[in-house]
């Protein structure tokens, strides 16, 4: 029977977790399988784990791993270890998560370009700032 890890009284969200990690404070995450998602906990270098969390604070799911890794590969993480022990292969896959207003303004610029057979307009997007 595996042992339950602590649970880790810090939190970081996906920004926090990229300056940490810059600041050379995360020395390694740990991706740990429950039932059909997949949580990270981040080794720390003074303050032990640490939760990755969404910016709402709840606890960030994944249903893939891969996307999991691929995440923190993103914010500058090379090391991760994999705990396979909650891992439910039969369970059914995780659900996904959906926008039905950018689903219905699709559709509805579909409609559009179908009826007039012109191009909808595309609404400009604010520009990210580079600094």
């Amino acid at each position: 029977m595996a042992k339950t890890p602590p649970t880790p009284k810090l939190a970081y969200d996906l920004a926090q977790a990229r300056a940490v990690i810059e600041a050379g404070g995360i020395l390694s995450a740990t991706l740990t399988a429950e039932g059909g998602f997949w949580h990270v906990d981040f080794v720390t270098r003074e303050a032990g784990l640490a939760q990755f969390v969404t910016d709402r604070r709840e606890r960030r799911q994944f249903g893939r791993s891969d996307l999991a890794l691929r995440v923190l590969r993103r914010i500058g993480l090379t090391r991760a270890s994999v705990d396979m022990v909650g891992l439910n292969i039969s369970s059914a896959p995780a659900k996904r998560w959906t926008r039905p207003d950018a689903a219905a303004e699709m559709s509805a610029a579909h409609e559009a370009k179908r009826s007039t057979g012109m191009r909808p307009k595309r609404v400009a997007r604010p520009k990210k700032d580079t600094k």
